[in-house]
């Protein structure tokens, strides 16, 4: 992913939310991943926001859920962990690029936003005003405060099929480009993934925007760089080539891969097991279950 972004020499590089899936310790190694994000490079740096999965609230199916009356709160290694990353974290605040245009950085997991109307106040609105928001809402106010470009994310483009199909039911733009007026909105499937291991029918994805401030419509184009199926293998220290998700610190995560992953099963004994297992899975990490495994199975036995 890097190597991919690097790839484009960005002048600016957005990250809009879901960096986490959750739980800080379901991170492998996060000093190696600190050293990863920080060879990320651009001439005005890297902004982030926090989305629903950078939150401390209880999580099924992907999706979080809160009282309305808590303060959502992310974990604060969650915080260091970006700021060593050398991303600029952005909680519902501005700041003013090169004295040129604007950034705004709209997260989840704050009790109350701020309404797009007072996002722009203060905001010279001659300059182009971007704003970074996890979730593809409120395009139509955005335009009518001034906004240009709405960057987003959250969808996942629905990650597996059919959510790929039945995800146009609750967002007016859960993939790709919408205008309204003379604000445009991009949606990316993103780089990761939530729960399962895996994309059915989507694309996990950079996204190039490329922006021509000198036109008074703020001509926006955009071009989608697939992180390619040949990315996602490394070779580990056994000399085997493995996808990158199997954690090579973990023995069991190593056999499942090895020796079950991808593999047809036919007896109703296993495909019980596995039921269960993926219904318990939902939201979380396969490899937090499968650690669990023994422990399924001694209480289904």
């Amino acid at each position: 992913m890097v190597m991919k972004v690097n790839q484009q020499s960005p002048d600016l590089i957005v990250v809009a939310g879901d960096i986490f899936d959750n739980e800080y310790d379901a991170l492998d190694d996060p000093d190696q991943l600190v050293k990863i994000f920080r060879q990320l490079k651009s001439q005005y740096g890297v902004y982030a926001v926090y989305g629903n999965h950078d939150i401390d609230e209880k999580i099924l199916a992907g999706f979080t859920f809160g009282s309305g009356r808590e303060k959502k709160v992310s974990d604060p290694r969650m915080d260091e962990f970006v700021k060593r990353a050398g991303m600029k974290l952005l909680r519902d605040e501005s700041v003013c690029i090169d004295q040129s245009f604007y950034l705004y950085g709209r997260p989840d997991g704050i009790s109350r936003r701020k309404t797009p109307k007072e996002l722009v106040n203060g905001m010279d609105l001659k300059k182009p005003v971007i704003v970074l928001d996890h979730e593809p809402r409120q395009l139509e106010e955005l335009n009518q405060a001034g906004v240009d470009i709405d960057l987003c994310g959250h969808t996942h483009d629905g990650q597996l099929f059919p959510g790929n199909i039945t995800i146009h039911l609750f967002w007016k733009n859960p993939y790709g480009y919408r205008k309204v007026g003379n604000a445009h909105q991009i949606v990316t499937s993103g780089v990761g993934l939530f729960g399962p291991n895996m994309r059915v029918g989507t694309k996990a994805e950079i996204v190039v925007v490329n922006v021509d401030f000198r036109r008074s419509d703020k001509d926006v184009s955009y071009t989608i760089i697939n992180i390619m199926e040949e990315d996602i293998f490394m070779k580990y220290h056994d000399g085997k080539d493995r996808c990158s998700w199997a954690n090579p610190k973990n023995p069991i995560y190593i056999d499942y891969h090895d020796k079950e992953w991808g593999v047809p099963v036919y007896d109703d004994h296993k495909l019980f097991e596995m039921l269960i297992l993926e219904s318990f899975q939902a939201g979380l990490s396969w490899e937090c279950v499968l650690n669990k495994r023994e422990a399924f199975r001694e209480a289904f036995d």
